[in-house]
């Protein structure tokens, strides 16, 4: 039959199904039912599975039965028969074809109600079908086998007589559906792709390696359309003509990431529901429009009918009919599109200012049954007052309404009350409430993490004049705030209007200027000797902290101490992860970004304390899409990928990586970081003074610091020179003198060199470990093993947790290997604390992470089902997972033992 082929991506299962039935046909023949959903693939598997069978010598007739002319088929097979060999002039086929078609012409004459005519063209159809094997192996691929009333008869008579027939159906319950489903011999059902699976069908298509957060994005969007390889292709198509999808690295390495990553993805114009919903009239567009923006009830029908001058009958059948064709879903009782670049597509199509005025109309209908005395609910006006933007012409009232309802609710959903303030700012103009409206607006903007909307009213309110001092005092952390985490600077003219009215909070102003375009540490005011004026969002004292955490000088005015900083934050703060520092500092009110360069860089940072290594090179790869490109969170970013690379023995990559990084202060001590850690070897004295320099030469540039230091403790404690201590106390004491805040941890490690003394990095150890920060355990770990060497202690047992520690992530693997193997010692077997798993174990764990039941999993791996339930009992037992969810999310290091 010819070398067995690769197959459609992702679909391996089916092809392989579909290859079993060819070859278990024989003579005898074989009817196979594909099924699955509309938009599962089966077209794209059938067309696949033709051409792989054509290749290895199989001859394959492909056609669909939609309008195949009669309702059993006969007439659609004639019509592919024939197609098909009279191209190639098979004389006996062409006979047989041509008596077909002359039986199934009679049936159709027939008009006498007998049995005889439909016999006759059955006949006709088994004798076709042996002419057919006797040329050689022959598959009839027939797509839409469900378009006509009465297909199994046609494909059974066909498959009986010698044939393999692969027919494919959409799911459902109709007869036809479930007559086929009897009488076929296998049924294969195509499950939507997994995400893994996913990324390999866009990879063959669009030639490269799918980026994590592409994948996570386009997941997200396409919600339970996901795991439709049509839809999923279609949407990347669109995405790529819009240059969304951009190519990072060359040749195996080149990676497909999403530009933009913050702006909706939209379905493609011609994805089948989204024409659905544009061919469908105007009643099913106002529908699909109005559970666009906001979640539309479906008791909030007869509202729209009135406020569209509708009948409300004509939208319930349009919602049952767009229910029924996968366009809306219904749940809970409210109406929303079946995902979110569904809907994305339907704001698009209708346009921002067509869907103002359909909200327009429904607040004109509320406030029409406010007016007959008809209860209403408040916070339904306010949404569709908020959708109706500029299609509302501003008004004072309704600026006092917004914000009186937007306060009672503020606090139990902050994002609901952020949209009602905007609006309720943009009615006031420059009222006398808006004043009010702002005071109220920017500490729930920050509340909702809605950080567009804080620059937007920076934007409004900066060039305000005679506002009180606090709120010019909150407008100026709002802009610091919107600039870190948009990554948008302040506009100039805003900057210089802040500037003038606070000018004793321009340190806030400054400090986002130098996020975004870090060259050294960013200036103390001094022009204004008065203490800041107290605000809402970010008090003197805090943006101190703030300052101390980031390790920037911090001018000491009389305000209060610092807001104590904990060693998760210390460390959090060394590698600039301020959503976690401001999330520290302001406590419930401040909301994390949803997405934006500081969410990303969040949790890049979270990734690599965790000992992700895959995650970080994956966000790192997506922040270089991120505006603007030389911020203090990129130059962390490419230090934190360099490191990885420089683990794995990239050599090439980590100058990729490290060529993003300025070697200009605060960035000195993390590109020394980087440089001292790809040697295997310590016992470089060099080392030592080189990281000396680079912190001395960096006050106020304190990003890193903490990772300089606790590795310039390892490098002191392997080496054999005698001053490594002092050069490390040296280091020490001018961190110090720049004003850097030092985590616990790193002080205990460092007095483990300082004092000779394992047990203070082995405490140090354990602190690291209970809250899971690799970084710190393993340095923690080859101190306690270097100063063991020193003082004549047994330095195997420290040397196995460090490199078990490191094994999963990207934190020095093949040094602690070197070190072990120069100690005659192997590496553990297992990570401590947790179990390895065999070969077989981890095939199950990644089949789960696909989706598969117990049942496809032991047809995989040729084993029963009872034994698949037998080791995941044992990998339950040894992990503490109690379900194939927490299984499929776990993540265990392949062991030896099977």
């Amino acid at each position: 039959m010819g070398r067995r082929r690769r197959g459609v991506p992702g679909r391996s299962d089916a092809h392989a199904t579909l290859d079993a039935a060819l070859q278990a046909a024989g003579d005898q023949g074989r009817l196979v039912l594909v099924r699955g959903p509309r938009g599962i693939g089966k077209s794209t598997l059938l067309t696949g599975i033709g051409e792989e069978w054509r290749r290895n010598g199989v001859r394959v007739v492909e056609t669909s039965l939609a309008g195949s002319g009669d309702d059993m088929g006969f007439a659609g097979l004639v019509r592919a028969v024939r197609d098909h060999f009279e191209r190639i002039g098979d004389a006996h086929v062409v006979d047989a074809t041509s008596r077909l078609a002359a039986a199934v012409a009679a049936r159709e004459t027939a008009d006498d109600g007998s049995p005889e005519p439909l016999v006759r063209a059955t006949d006709a159809l088994a004798r076709l079908s042996r002419t057919l094997r006797d040329g050689g192996p022959t598959a009839l691929v027939v797509d839409e086998a469900d378009a006509i009333a009465a297909p199994t008869l046609a494909l059974s008579t066909f498959a009986r007589a010698g044939c393999v027939v692969v027919a494919a159906v959409t799911t459902g319950a109709q007869p036809r559906t479930r007559a086929l489903a009897r009488a076929a011999d296998t049924v294969v059902d195509l499950p939507p792709l997994s995400a893994r699976a996913a990324g390999e069908v866009i990879g063959e298509r669009f030639g490269g390696v799918v980026n994590d957060g592409l994948l996570d994005a386009l997941w997200a969007a396409l919600g339970d359309l996901a795991g439709h390889p049509p839809t999923v292709l279609s949407t990347m198509d669109y995405l790529d003509r819009r240059d969304r999808i951009v190519r990072v690295g060359q040749g195996r390495r080149q990676h497909l990431c999403l530009r933009d990553s913050d702006n909706s993805i939209e379905l493609a114009p011609d994805h089948p529901l989204a024409v659905r919903i544009r061919t469908g009239g105007p009643v099913a567009g106002r529908l699909a429009g109005a559970a666009t923006v906001l979640p539309l009830r479906v008791d909030d029908l007869p509202l729209l009918a009135e406020a569209t001058l509708g009948d409300v009958d004509a939208y319930g059948r349009v919602l049952d009919d767009l229910v029924a064709a996968g366009a809306l879903v219904v749940q809970q009782g409210l109406v929303a599109p079946v995902c979110p670049a569904l809907g994305a597509r339907i704001a698009h199509d209708h346009g921002a200012k067509s869907l103002g005025r359909l909200h327009r109309a429904f607040a004109a209908a509320l406030l029409r049954r406010i007016g007959r005395g008809e209860q209403t609910d408040p916070a339904l006006l306010a949404d569709h007052l908020t959708a109706a933007g500029a299609t509302m012409p501003p008004d004072g009232r309704m600026a006092a309404s917004l914000a009186a309802v937007a306060h009672a609710t503020q606090h139990r959903d902050p994002q609901r009350a952020a949209r009602w303030l905007r609006a309720a700012l943009r009615h006031a103009g420059g009222g006398p409430d808006a004043e009010q409206i702002l005071d109220q607006l920017l500490p729930v903007l920050v509340r909702a993490g809605r950080y567009g909307w804080l620059a937007e009213a920076v934007g409004i309110a900066g060039f305000r004049r005679c506002l009180p001092s606090h709120t010019y005092s909150d407008l100026a952390s709002a802009a610091l705030l919107a600039a870190v985490h948009t990554g948008t600077p302040v506009t100039p003219e805003v900057g210089q209007a802040l500037r003038d009215a606070v000018p004793n909070r321009v340190d806030a102003l400054d400090l986002a200027d130098w996020w975004l375009h870090p060259v050294g540490p960013p200036p103390l005011s001094t022009s204004d000797p008065r203490p800041p004026a107290e605000g809402t969002l970010l008090a003197p004292a805090e943006f101190a902290a703030l300052r101390t955490a980031l390790r920037l000088p911090v001018k000491h005015d009389g305000t209060g101490a610092p807001a104590v900083l904990d060693d998760e934050v210390l460390l959090a703060a060394s590698l600039g992860d301020l959503v976690a520092v401001v999330g520290h500092l302001l406590g419930p009110r401040y909301g994390p970004p949803p997405d934006g360069p500081l969410a990303t860089h969040h949790r890049l940072v979270t990734a690599f304390r965790r000992g992700d290594s895959a995650t970080v090179l994956t966000l790192a790869r997506q922040m270089e899409l991120a505006e603007p490109p030389g911020s203090a969170a990129h130059a962390v970013a490419r230090a934190l990928a360099a490191e990885v690379h420089g683990q794995r023995g990239e050599a090439a990559l980590v100058e990729q990586s490290l060529s993003g990084v300025v070697a200009t202060p605060p960035f000195l001590g993390l590109r020394w970081w980087v440089t001292a850690g790809t040697g295997a070897i310590y016992d470089q004295p060099s080392l030592l003074h080189d990281g000396l320099r680079a912190l001395h030469s960096a006050p106020g540039g304190g990003l890193g610091v903490e990772l300089s230091l606790a590795r310039m403790a390892e490098i002191a404690a392997w080496t054999t020179d005698a001053h490594a201590p002092r050069v490390l106390e040296h280091a020490l004491t001018a961190s110090r003198d720049h004003g850097y805040l030092l985590s616990e941890d790193l002080g205990l490690i460092v007095r483990s060199v300082l004092e000779a003394e394992p047990a203070l990095a082995q405490a140090a150890a354990g602190r690291a470990r209970d809250r899971d920060d690799r970084p710190t355990l393993v340095s923690a770990c080859l101190v306690a093993a270097g100063v063991s060497v020193q003082t004549n202690a047994d330095p195997a047992q420290c040397l196995r947790q460090a490199h078990a520690a490191a094994a999963t992530g990207a934190h020095g693997a093949p040094r602690i290997g070197a070190l072990l193997r120069a100690h005659g010692l192997r590496p553990a077997r297992q990570r401590a604390g947790q179990p390895s798993v065999s070969a077989v174990e981890t095939q199950i764990i990644e089949l789960i992470r696909d989706g598969h039941t117990n049942r496809q999993i032991a047809a995989r791996i040729r084993m029963s089902e009872k034994t698949v339930e037998t080791y995941l009992t044992r990998l339950y037992s040894r992990t503490g997972c109690r379900s194939r969810v927490e299984l499929a999310t776990v993540h265990l290091p392949l062991g030896s033992r099977e």
